[in-house]
């Protein structure tokens, strides 16, 4: 398993203990509906025959890219901070973490071939993040290229990434 799919793994786990909130089993959740097609806000990782989508192969080789785009533009925030001098360093390490992060998640997405290709090969999608959140765990943990796919869609929706454990915390028992 590598290291980012340990940590996606242990921070899940982490936020269930410290919480002291209890995750329920992928079988007693009550599972959401997915929006058949790709007409939701979110594109599943997964497609209808519960196979990883066209999009999240490629997405999965998008996670050193989106990393270097992180870095980059955390190089470029110090750079502008140097050059404004020293009354506004902290100001330009979050610019500069906050433009890698739109760079990382442009790369990320390019890598996956781009939104058309992530909209045009997905035929399930959803409006929530948590729905997607819980639909996933609930129907598609089991699947041995979950961690992959479960990674390669925070890089492409990093807003997941912390939606993810709090959607898990607060789903319903079927």
């Amino acid at each position: 398993m590598a290291s980012r799919q340990r940590l996606l793994l242990c921070s899940v786990l982490l936020v269930g203990c410290a919480t002291s909130v209890a995750i329920l089993k992928p079988s007693e959740m009550t599972c959401p509906d997915p929006i058949k097609g790709n007409s939701g806000k979110y594109m599943c990782p997964f497609t209808q025959d519960e196979v990883m989508a066209e999009w999240v192969d490629k997405a999965v080789s998008a996670k050193l890219g989106a990393a270097v785009g992180k870095t980059v533009g955390t190089y470029g925030g110090k750079k502008v901070a140097e050059q404004l001098g020293s009354q506004v360093p902290f100001v330009g390490g979050c610019l500069g973490a906050k433009a890698g992060e739109a760079a990382g998640r442009q790369i990320a997405i390019n890598l996956a071939g781009g939104w058309k290709n992530i909209k045009e090969t997905s035929d399930l999608s959803f409006n929530s993040l948590d729905d997607m959140s819980v639909y996933l765990y609930a129907k598609c943990s089991s699947n041995e290229h979950y961690q992959d796919a479960l990674a390669a869609t925070f890089e492409i929706y990093p807003a997941l990434a912390s939606a993810y454990p709090k959607a898990l915390q607060k789903a319903s028992r079927r």
